[in-house]
C-alpha cells in the first residue's frame, strides 16, 4: 500500500491487488471465483454474462467449451477473503521447533533416544539446512546417529 495525492490534494490510499485475484473479464477483484473446464478462473457473474450472450469459447484460451459447468474455486475465495480482511493477521505462538535453533537440535542428536523427529525438524526448514552447513558439529552428530542405528557410512 502507498499514498498518492488525489485531485484535490488529499492523500488517497492505493492498494496493489494481486493479479490472480482479478477476473480476466472484468479486471475486478473476484467475489465468487469459479473455474471452467479449461482451468481458468473467472468471477461467476462475469463468466455467466459472457456465456449468456452466446459466446462459447473460453475468453482466456479461446478453446471451445465442451462443458459450461462451473467449479467454485474455494481456495482462491479464501485467499481473497484473507487478503481483504480488515482485521490484522493473527500471530500464532511460536512452536518449539521454530524457537529451537538448528545448532541446539544438532547438539541433542547424540543423546536422543529417537532422533527421527529431530532430523525431520532439521530437514523441514531450508534455512536451517543452510545454517548447519557451517556447523562443525553437524557431520559428527549425524554420523553418530547413523552408527547407532546400524547404518555405518563409508568414507
Amino acid at each position: 500500500m502507498r499514498r498518492r495525492k488525489g485531485k484535490g490534494g488529499e492523500g488517497e490510499l492505493e492498494v496493489k491487488v494481486p493479479s490472480f485475484f482479478r477476473c480476466p473479464i472484468s479486471l475486478d477483484v473476484m467475489r465468487s471465483p469459479v473455474s471452467l473446464c479449461t482451468g481458468v478462473t473467472y468471477d461467476r457473474s462475469s463468466i455467466q454474462a459472457w456465456l449468456d450472450t452466446g459466446h462459447n469459447p473460453c475468453p482466456a484460451t479461446m478453446q471451445l467449451l465442451p462443458s459450461t459447468d462451473f467449479v467454485p474455486n474455494l481456495t482462491l475465495l479464501r485467499l481473497i477473503h484473507h487478503w481483504s480482511s480488515p482485521s490484522p493477521p493473527r500471530h500464532l505462538p511460536p512452536t518449539a521447533t521454530a524457537t529451537t535453533s538448528s545448532h541446539d537440535l544438532v547438539r541433542r542428536l547424540p543423546s536422543s533416544a529417537d532422533p527421527l523427529p529431530l532430523l525431520r525438524d532439521l530437514a523441514d526448514d531450508e534455512s536451517r539446512i543452510h545454517d548447519l552447513a557451517g556447523d562443525p558439529a553437524c557431520v559428527p552428530a549425524l554420523h553418530g546417529v547413523l552408527v547407532r542405528k546400524g547404518l555405518e557410512l563409508e568414507a
